[in-house]
């Protein structure tokens, strides 16, 4: 029985004992090959700190920003979580987030874009590690289009079989129209913060927009998972999409990804889209900060960068 006794407890005090580690929960809504990078990541960082375990916690992202907003005040979030520079603001006003100092401010201001950073910043405080830079671009179906698209106007010229689309997108989404209004010089708010869609640019841009529609060049009334499901099952010759739909293509599919097109009626402008800063937030209800913060700077600057790449 003391033999016994001795080696139950032996566990308890000895060295790597798992009651030493610090668990740190970290949310996302990745998937597919995205998440298998993150989970490469997580895997490389325990392996160097294995004073921390990373716990991954996938969220569906339909309902992910509701979820954190109602379960970090109440002590049930996460300890780390990775979303976007557009809701930064919001999370800030709601306490959800801490302010962040980068461990070598020197490396961070080097290898990090200026605008990169100003996503992050609320106030003048750092409030999230930036991770990527996601920018809608153009997919296209190489079974109906040979070489590079040059122009938007082009896609509306294709000769297609009967129920294929020339190009799918969320043709009622700001986000993803906001490359067409780039083109004509046009943008939500102009330069002071005020309205910017008053102008003759926005105009013209909302007008082929209309006129794309109304050819059934793009469908209407469409989302993100029909544009996804149009694409994959060779029902469209182009989608408009981030970086997000690559991981669902189909291996069948022959498909190719290019940037925007430039659009011939703007003067033979290219199309600017809006960009997603992603980043990591500590949540101010963090049960582990510290090891949050070492992977977070794991995942912005150290070998989960490349990992996740």
């Amino acid at each position: 029985l003391p033999l016994l006794a001795a080696l139950a407890a032996a566990p308890l005090f000895g060295p790597g004992a798992a009651a030493a580690q610090e668990r740190v929960e970290v949310w996302h809504a990745y998937r597919g090959e995205e998440e298998e990078g993150l989970r490469a990541a997580a895997a490389a960082f325990m392996r160097a700190s294995p004073d921390v375990r990373v716990a991954l916690v996938a969220q569906p992202f339909g309902a992910y920003a509701s979820k954190l907003e109602s379960a970090i005040p109440t002590g049930n979030g996460p300890d780390l979580f990775i979303d976007t520079h557009d809701r930064v603001a919001s999370y800030v006003a709601a306490s959800l987030i801490v302010a962040i100092e980068p461990a070598d401010r020197a490396a961070f201001e080097a290898r990090v874009e200026p605008a990169h950073r100003a996503a992050m910043t609320i106030d003048g405080a750092l409030r999230g590690y930036p991770l990527s830079v996601k920018a809608p671009a153009l997919y296209v179906n190489a079974a109906f289009v040979d070489g590079e698209v040059e122009a938007l106007e082009d896609l509306a010229a294709l000769s297609l079989p009967s129920g294929v689309y020339p190009l799918v997108m969320e043709a009622q989404s700001a986000y993803w129209v906001s490359g067409l209004f780039g083109a004509y010089g046009a943008g939500l708010v102009d330069e002071d913060g005020g309205w910017g869609l008053g102008t003759d640019g926005a105009t013209r841009a909302l007008e082929q927009l209309r006129g794309l529609v109304e050819a059934g060049v793009v469908p209407r009334e469409t989302d993100g998972a029909l544009v996804a499901r149009l694409f994959t099952s060779g029902r469209a010759a182009s989608a408009i999409s981030g970086p997000w739909l690559a991981p669902d293509l189909p291996s069948a599919l022959r498909w190719r990804v290019q940037p925007l097109p430039i659009v011939r009626g703007a003067g033979a402008e290219p199309m600017r889209p809006y960009v997603t800063v992603e980043g990591a937030f500590v949540a101010s209800r963090a049960r582990a900060p510290d090891g949050a913060r070492r992977f977070a700077e794991f995942l912005m600057l150290g070998e989960g960068a490349l990992l996740r790449a």
